[in-house]
């Protein structure tokens, strides 16, 4: 079953989900993104991939031509998981990778597919949800890699330690409790424990600058005021329409389910009727369903509830769905 369509998502849940164990277990270590290319880093992508993919190892071990780890767990965007076990650049490392790959099939009963000749992978029903999938492995296969990389020092791939931590999260925590907010356009920061976190807050604040600088930009509106009473954004109209915009960096179906709540809230507590319209707002393009479904709301409950898209390369924000 898909659960999300985004991979950013992945990446922060992930990355909050192991930060979590790490704070139980102080000897839990994972690697994350070593080298910051194209600021990948501060864009939300923790752990290796791309938008189609995202890959996590325990193990400090690498195929530079595969430019992957040798030993992954991973999830694609569509949220189907697999792990991964290649080694293209060395010989050397085939042969144990080989072994493990016979042992694994015999102790956990999966069925890995020799997909390349120096690549082994093994991919998780579909129904099984990422994070589900992601304490399976750490349950079930990575005791047995952990057992076979420590009997095979000779392999090329090591356990990891503090020091790994220190340098590549411990570091990253730290760095990211050191941004702090500009009071007067918030931008590029939060002080938060959890640099999921921060990433949200940065997406959220580039999201809502370009539509308070699109909304002033628009004739029609009288004024356009920002975090007014919690209200992400709230604009006047010259035809005396006050609207009501609740912005979200998730995929739209989620962005629905929570800010429903927080626009009425914002709107009728505690017995006041304050705007005329209640928009959610992302940066995707509703599904045809998704429309169906929010003009379905509106229809049975009455309410003004509306979806627009703010396309955030052409600083656009969309008609009314």
């Amino acid at each position: 079953m898909i659960y999300s369509n985004n991979i950013l998502e992945m990446h922060a849940k992930c990355w909050d989900y192991l930060i979590n164990i790490q704070k139980i277990d102080k000897t839990f270590y994972f690697a994350p993104r070593k080298i910051n290319n194209l600021n990948r880093l501060e864009q939300g992508y923790f752990f290796l991939g791309n938008d189609d993919y995202l890959d996590i190892s325990f193990w400090d071990g690498s195929d530079t031509i595969e430019k992957i780890h040798n030993i992954a767990w991973g999830v694609k965007s569509n949220g189907r998981c697999f792990i991964s076990i290649s080694s293209k650049d060395n010989a050397n490392k085939v042969k144990y990778l080989e072994e493990l790959v016979h042992i694994l099939n015999q102790r956990t009963g999966n069925d890995f597919c020799h997909i390349k000749e120096t690549k082994w992978w093994y991919e998780y029903p579909e129904e099984v949800y990422f994070l589900d999938s992601l304490q399976s492995f750490l349950n079930k296969e990575k005791p047995i890699i952990d057992e076979y990389i420590k009997r095979h020092k000779e392999i090329g791939i090591n356990m990891l330690n503090s020091e790994f931590n220190k340098q590549y999260v411990l570091k990253r925590l730290q760095q990211n409790d050191n941004i702090k907010f500009e009071e007067k356009k918030r931008q590029e920061g939060i002080v938060s424990v959890s640099p999921s976190s921060y990433v949200k807050v940065l997406h959220h604040n580039e999201l809502q600058n370009a539509m308070v600088e699109y909304l002033n930009s628009d004739s029609n509106n009288k004024s356009v005021t920002s975090e007014v009473d919690k209200v992400d954004i709230t604009v006047k109209t010259i035809t005396g329409e006050t609207i009501f915009y609740e912005l979200k960096t998730c995929d739209v179906k989620n962005a629905i389910r929570l800010a429903i709540g927080q626009l009425l809230e914002y709107c009728h507590y505690p017995d006041k009727n304050k705007a005329d319209k209640l928009v959610i707002v992302t940066k995707y393009k509703p599904s045809r369903i998704i429309i169906s479904y929010i003009q379905h709301i509106r229809h049975i409950y009455k309410i003004p509830i509306y979806y627009q898209q703010f396309d955030m390369n052409e600083k656009h924000l969309s008609d009314f769905y």
